[in-house]
């Protein structure tokens, strides 16, 4: 079969129609959940706040408030105390962890 006509062939298979075309929706994926998502999106369009993590309870630990984006910087698990043994041990190239408060009552 000549060349040509397969190409002709092909084309008629629809076989070059695997070429990505970009859709006016495809600019911000976030338009396609079915939920509402408004307030993470004005969330995550926020200037993130600095917070060192804490490494064990009490009262020093950093509380954070909902709507508000952070930007944490975690601790290495092996230096953490927490109230219980974490059920899967720290594995050993640098696992993180944090011990944080999320305070509620800020929402009322």
């Amino acid at each position: 079969m000549p060349r040509s006509t397969l190409f002709k062939l092909c084309a008629a298979m629809g076989v070059f129609t695997f070429i990505p075309v970009a859709h006016p929706a495809d600019a911000d994926p976030c338009t396609r959940f079915t939920w509402d998502v408004t307030r993470e999106l004005a969330v995550m369009k926020q200037k993130p706040e600095a917070v060192t993590a804490g490494v064990k309870a009490g009262t020093d630990i950093p509380k954070l408030i909902p709507d508000r984006l952070y930007e944490l910087k975690l601790s290495d698990q092996s230096a953490m105390s927490f109230a219980a043994k974490p059920s899967k041990p720290a594995l050993p190239d640098g696992v993180t962890a944090c011990v944080l408060a999320l305070c509620m009552s800020a929402l009322t």
